[in-house]
């Protein structure tokens, strides 16, 4: 919002305060609330990760609107009129923390029937960048798919070590030029030992975006 973006905000229950301006909407218009699962066993216990893949791809199909996740930063105000919004996290996967695709229905289709099938018993991110990352290829729409730089400068592999650590000298956030968003992968800083509710430690990156843009 501070890049001047509109924001709407899905929503099963009421979610207190929200920042001036969120559009909340009922989640309910996109998929049924008795669909709604959670992760129920392994190290992401609890998450609602699955679901959420389930729903961006419902909601894209239709609405149109670009998913976000709520870990990821913008940097800025522009963003080209694409119709397909999805970039690569490394060499091989697409990852759909920032994702659109109004002009691909059937991707969008197939993966809400998949995303549907698997539920909760699927191991973590299989109808996230896994199941996307195979129908982009197998649809032939790898073309479409924008550089790692775009919304994903922080590998996750390096997330935790990246923000979590002292920079006592950083003044603020920046990315390659091409960067419009950066994703801070907080399921792997929760990993790491750092609950999102916590603070940031002290003159770290994570502390310091958190500054700039609002916690």
């Amino acid at each position: 919002m501070q890049h001047g973006h509109s924001i709407a905000l899905y929503a099963f229950e009421p979610v207190g305060a929200v920042p001036h301006g969120v559009d909340v909407r009922d989640a309910a218009t996109i998929v049924p609330r008795e669909r709604f699962f959670r992760a129920g066993h392994g190290p992401h216990k609890g998450t609602a990760a699955a679901f959420a893949n389930l729903f961006r791809y419902a909601m894209i199909l239709k609405t149109g609107l670009i998913w976000v996740d709520t870990d990821v930063v913008c940097l800025k105000p522009d963003w080209p009129d694409w119709p397909l919004v999805a970039g690569f996290q490394d060499e091989v996967m697409v990852n759909n923390a920032v994702l659109c695709g109004s002009a691909a229905p059937p991707l969008l289709e197939r993966a809400v029937e998949i995303a549907t099938q698997v539920g909760a018993i699927g191991p973590w991110a299989y109808t996230g960048p896994h199941l996307l990352t195979a129908l982009v290829h197998d649809m032939g729409y790898t073309r479409n798919v924008l550089p790692q730089d775009t919304f994903y400068p922080l590998s996750y592999r390096l997330a935790a070590s990246a923000l979590l650590s002292r920079y006592p000298n950083a003044e603020r956030i920046e990315g390659p030029e091409q960067t419009l968003a950066v994703h801070l992968w907080n399921e792997t800083l929760r990993l790491a030992g750092h609950e999102r509710s916590a603070p940031a430690p002290d003159h770290s990156l994570l502390k310091l975006i958190l500054a700039e843009f609002g916690d």
